[in-house]
């Protein structure tokens, strides 16, 4: 129950921010009119980074579903292992060509069946669920997630992701 509180207190922050960008952006309409639309000077690759959320609010969002069908009792251990195949699957699609993203997935699949037990064909079609879901929400983020932590502060679970640009 604590992580279900927790995660809405990230989506409550989450949406906060989102508020907040978007009366940025109402603020700033005046000054873009007088130097032109941001689209104009503002590259794609600084846009992104201007406005990239945390990485572990981006992960956490992106394996909101999986994080919601643990039990409410998961310890740390099983959401970070959790987010760590999320981060694999992230870094799948984003590191190579979608030509290649099946053989990518499988591998991952081989490395994951021995200590879970699952047949790999099961664990496919959740690697391929995320892999549609990171294309379909998150085509836009480049980024590839280096590293993941999650530490049990007692109440609430604390979610540390690392980062680097990725190819664009």
């Amino acid at each position: 129950m604590d992580e279900r509180r927790r995660q809405k207190k990230l989506e409550r922050k989450r949406r906060k921010r989102e508020d907040k960008r978007k009366a940025a952006a109402a603020l700033l309409r005046p000054l873009w009119q007088r130097i032109g639309e941001p689209e104009s000077w503002l590259t794609p690759s600084l846009a992104s980074r201007l406005a990239a959320p945390k990485m572990s609010d981006t992960l956490v969002a992106f394996a909101r579903k999986e994080l919601d069908s643990l039990p409410d009792d998961a310890t740390a251990t099983q959401v970070e292992r959790l987010l760590l195949i999320a981060m694999g699957v992230w870094n799948a699609v984003v590191a190579g060509p979608e030509s290649t993203l099946e053989d990518r997935l499988w591998k991952l699949s081989r490395t994951l069946q021995p200590s879970s037990g699952v047949p790999p064909e099961q664990i496919v079609r959740l690697l391929r669920d995320l892999a549609d879901r990171k294309r379909r929400l998150f085509a836009h983020d480049h980024r590839i997630v280096v590293n993941v932590a999650v530490e049990d502060e007692g109440d609430h679970f604390h979610i540390m992701a690392m980062s680097a640009s990725g190819p664009s």
